[in-house]
């Protein structure tokens, strides 16, 4: 069993929501989303002696790089991630499962930023700025 994979990537989004830990507010700086689908082998005596594949389960994870109040790992919040901000350019929308939380510091007096993996829970939405 293997996976399709879609990367895309973006310098703009938000993480919002009320999970358990508290009220979250980030801005997203920088984030990746990775779109797959297993290919399930579906070879059969009348395939022709080739393998022949069906789509299987879809999965949308992904990372971003934010400032501001993070949500915690094991948190469900909202996220929503832009390509840009000009009128037109595509948005993805959905709620996810926090999975992991890293937290850097550059320099004494900088921004602290953290990088937090996740999983849309179920399908996301596309769109577009507006």
């Amino acid at each position: 069993m293997s996976s399709i994979t879609t990367a895309i990537a973006g310098f703009n989004g938000s993480v919002s929501g009320t999970p358990g830990s508290g009220t979250v507010g980030s801005e997203i700086v920088e984030w990746s989303l990775d779109d797959t689908v297993e290919d399930l082998n579906a070879t059969s005596m009348s395939s022709g002696g080739y393998y022949d594949n069906v789509e299987g389960i879809q999965k949308a994870t992904g990372s971003y790089t934010a400032i501001g109040t993070p949500p915690t790992k094991g948190d469900v919040t909202a996220l929503t991630l832009a390509v840009g901000t000009t009128t037109g350019d595509a948005t993805y929308i959905g709620d996810i499962l926090i999975t992991s939380k890293a937290m850097t510091i550059a320099t004494e007096g900088s921004v602290v930023t953290y990088v937090q993996s996740f999983v849309f829970r179920g399908s996301y939405a596309e769109g577009t700025v507006a």
